[in-house]
C-alpha cells in the first residue's frame, strides 16, 4: 500500500491515507461515502532554475556587481 491524498467531493475534504494505487475507491473517514484515492503534487523548487540567473551564485555575483557599481 502506498501513501496518496483522498479526496471525497460528497463532503468536500480531503486527507492523506493508503491504498493500493491512484483512483482506487476509498471509504470517506468523514462521511462514509465513496473517496477516491489521487496523486498529490509535490511541492520542491529546482535551485536556480531563473533564465536570467542560472545559478544562486550567479545571481549573488550578479548583485554583488550592481553593488560595487554604485559605490563607486
Amino acid at each position: 500500500m502506498k501513501i496518496f491524498d483522498i479526496r471525497c467531493d460528497f463532503c468536500n475534504t480531503t486527507w492523506e491515507g493508503m491504498a493500493n494505487e491512484a483512483g482506487e475507491p476509498v471509504e470517506c473517514k468523514h462521511c462514509g461515502k465513496e473517496a477516491a484515492s489521487i496523486i498529490s503534487s509535490c511541492n520542491f523548487t529546482l535551485p536556480g532554475y531563473d533564465p536570467a540567473y542560472p545559478t544562486a551564485a550567479d545571481r549573488w555575483a550578479r548583485r554583488h556587481e550592481i553593488a560595487a557599481r554604485s559605490r563607486g
